[in-house]
């Protein structure tokens, strides 16, 4: 089977929500590109952001350029799988999500 590799570049934005009570609370992004051993992106993918401490998780697909976005995550450590028939599941765990900290990450 051939390798998979997700490249992840973890694009954290601030983003701040406030309800009727006035009250704050901070989320994070996630964005990232899927793509083969020989850099070809890798459509409809499955990709998967979970923290089993918490019992969160978010499931996305690949577009047709290999991107996948969550939006509106809390801040915490994750771990991120990436699946697509015909190539190895790959896993990365301790994805650490902040505020206003940008991070590049790289499963290989």
């Amino acid at each position: 089977m051939r390798s998979l590799i997700a490249v992840a570049l973890l694009v954290v934005l601030p983003a701040f929500t406030s309800n009727f009570a006035h009250s704050q609370s901070a989320t994070t992004s996630l964005r990232g590109t899927v793509t083969d051993p020989k850099g070809a992106v890798v459509t409809n993918a499955s990709v998967t952001l979970s923290n089993s401490e918490t019992g969160f998780s978010r499931n996305t697909k690949t577009a047709t350029d290999g991107v996948y976005q969550f939006l509106e995550v809390p801040p915490a450590t994750y771990t991120l799988t990436v699946e697509s028939a015909g190539f190895n599941t790959r896993k990365q765990d301790h994805v650490t999500l902040q505020v206003s900290l940008p991070r590049l990450s790289i499963c290989k």
